[in-house]
């Protein structure tokens, strides 16, 4: 890594565009896995009911970590409509979805 040190990170040789998603969909992940791992801290062992529950919490998260409010729901909805589809089996309950079993906020036509 020619050029990486402490006071001069490497930085991604990619255009700036694809570098700022791929920032943003770091801090999305990393903002998901957080919410994930403290569903199980909660006691949830069900990695399907875990992620559904963590798909529905990372904007709240991600928020609380300094991501702006709208940056934050578009992460949320970019995760559960293109990376949940993705996860595998284990991971995922037909009950994730607006209005199912796993719905936290079965009152609101917004999902997740």
């Amino acid at each position: 890594m020619q050029g990486a040190s402490p006071s001069r990170p490497y930085r991604l040789r990619l255009p700036r565009a694809r570098r700022l998603r791929s920032l943003k969909f770091s801090a999305g992940w990393a903002a998901h896995t957080l919410a994930h791992e403290a569903f199980h801290l909660r006691g949830f062992q069900d990695e399907g009911v875990t992620e559904c529950y963590a798909l529905q919490n990372t904007a709240y998260v991600a928020e609380r970590l300094g991501v702006p409010t709208r940056q934050a729901e578009v992460i949320q909805a970019w995760l559960y409509n293109r990376g949940y589809p993705n996860e595998p089996a284990e991971y995922q309950s037909s009950q994730c979805h607006d209005g199912g079993t796993l719905d936290l906020r079965p009152q609101q036509s917004r999902f997740p």
